[in-house]
Formats: structure tokens, sequence, C-alpha cells
């Protein structure tokens, strides 16, 4: 758990908030401006199942900026869920029910 008003290395309080870093140690830097490059820029997932199938890469690009842009992709799958929803005004959704209940697979098609 972690503590107020301690001081902590920047890698403990990652883990103590089980973050995992997904930057890689020989990666291309992320910020460049002339003769200065660094990496200040940190990608961080939550979980250790996501950060087994998260990468992150620098692309190259130009991003119009002295940070260039950085792709993360998340080895999950996302499932969408749609559902068609009518809209009545103030209630009268049994009415509309009753008064359309034939019509409402035609609309659905």
């Amino acid at each position: 758990m972690l503590q107020a008003h301690t001081t902590m290395r920047p890698e403990e309080l990652i883990s103590g908030l089980n973050l995992h870093l997904l930057n890689e140690k020989d990666s291309k830097p992320i910020f460049q401006r002339q003769n200065t490059k660094g990496w200040p820029d940190l990608t961080l997932v939550n979980g250790v199942q996501l950060a087994r199938t998260a990468s992150g890469k620098v692309r190259d690009e130009p991003s119009l900026s002295d940070h260039k842009y950085i792709h993360t992709q998340l080895g999950i799958s996302v499932q969408n869920y749609t559902y068609t929803r009518f809209k009545t005004t103030y209630g009268g959704h049994r009415k509309f029910s009753m008064y359309f209940r034939k019509e409402i697979p035609k609309i659905q098609q």
C-alpha cells in the first residue's frame, strides 16, 4: 500500500500501483530537437496480463512536435454490443409498443 509523504523511487511507485512499464530500453528516442534527444514519455498499463500482451513502438512519421508518435498495441479482444432503442417523450412506452408491435421487425431490418 502506498502512503502519502514518502519519498519513493519511480520503480517503487509504478510497482505499488500494479502498473507495468511498456517502454523498452533499446527503443528510439521519443523526444528529438536539434542536438538533444531523450525518452521522457512513459507508457504504463495496469495488470500483468495486459502487460504481457501489449507492445509499444516509436513511430518515424512527422508529428509536428518535438515528440514522436508512440504506437501502443494492446493484445486484447474487444466485443461491441449494439442495442436498438426507441425513445418516446414523457413515457408512453406501452402505448408505443402496442401500436408499433407489428412494425418493429421491419424497422430493425
